[in-house]
């Protein structure tokens, strides 16, 4: 008999952000969407929630309707999370004054607005050398500032209408 390994998938979502309720509803969306999806048993989903006041928490519901509603981070199984300063060692939950270390293949950065999208979470799982989906850390910041994307598409040659800094 096959023995297959799930591929474990960190979606991150929240964040200290104007957005945070937005990339809630996003991962919401997504993370009911894996369930349902033809392949989901392939899949291993670690959704970990960032606070508004940047706390990382694991959450440990399924109901993931609870994330746009707010309630998602008074889940009684939630813990604390964070990411292992070992590099490529992957999450790291905290329960009771045990550490768990859950390995992750990949991040799905479900997340917008500053401090998320900016390249700042980008550079993060970079440094902690866990692959993520979505463009890097130059293209995440450099699409955030207006004008360093007018910049460069001017200096690209693609038209655009006048602007101004």
């Amino acid at each position: 008999m096959k023995t297959t390994t799930k591929l474990r998938v960190a979606l991150f979502f929240g964040g200290v952000s104007s957005e945070h309720e937005v990339s809630c509803v996003s991962a919401s969306a997504w993370l009911r969407a894996l369930g349902q999806s033809p392949c989901a048993e392939q899949y291993e989903a670690f959704p970990v929630g960032i606070t508004k006041d940047g706390d990382w928490i694991l959450f440990g519901g399924k109901d993931y309707s609870m994330l746009p509603a707010g309630t998602w981070q008074n889940f009684e199984g939630n813990r604390r999370a964070a990411l292992s300063p070992v590099h490529g060692q992957g999450l790291l939950s905290f329960e009771n004054d045990c550490v768990v270390r859950e390995r992750i293949d990949v991040v799905f950065p479900v997340m917008h607005g500053e401090n998320c999208e900016d390249g700042a979470i980008q550079g993060l799982l970079q440094i902690a050398g866990i692959p993520y989906v979505g463009p890097h850390v130059a293209a995440s910041a450099a699409c955030m500032d207006k004008t360093i994307t007018k910049l460069i598409a001017s200096q690209a040659g693609v038209r655009q209408a006048d602007w101004q800094l």
